[in-house]
């Protein structure tokens, strides 16, 4: 049987974490091993944890998500990153993958669409 994609959800709204977190549940190919409200909380996380993939929001308190994504490959590089932003694709989305993003889902995508990502970059089976 195929193990669940180990799941870290970073955002600072708890609406949007708890929204992908029964979203993640629900879909039961995810396990949920954490969530964190800012950038110096998921990389501290991503130490602790080594999840499969990392849900990063880009506005963040603190440290924001372009400046976490290199620090989260540098701590744990075979976890994945994928930017789930309100900002749209064509600002950011060279700028994230350049860092070491897999992907770059928009928050108005379907969260259909943020699950394929998610798949796409696990490493689980």
């Amino acid at each position: 049987m195929q193990s669940k994609c180990r799941v870290l959800i970073v955002d600072d709204m708890p609406d949007i974490r708890l929204l992908l977190r029964l979203n993640f549940e629900q879909d039961g190919r995810f396990e949920v091993v954490g969530e964190a409200d800012d950038g110096l909380e998921a990389i501290g996380s991503v130490a602790a944890i080594r999840p499969d993939v990392v849900v990063l929001d880009l506005a963040l308190p603190r440290m924001d998500g372009l400046q976490v994504i290199p620090l989260i490959k540098q701590r744990s590089p075979d976890t994945e990153v994928i930017i789930y932003s309100g900002f749209a694709a064509s600002q950011l989305e060279a700028t994230a993958r350049t860092l070491g993003a897999a992907a770059y889902v928009e928050k108005a995508a379907s969260l259909t669409s943020l699950n394929e990502a998610l798949l796409d970059a696990c490493k689980v089976g």
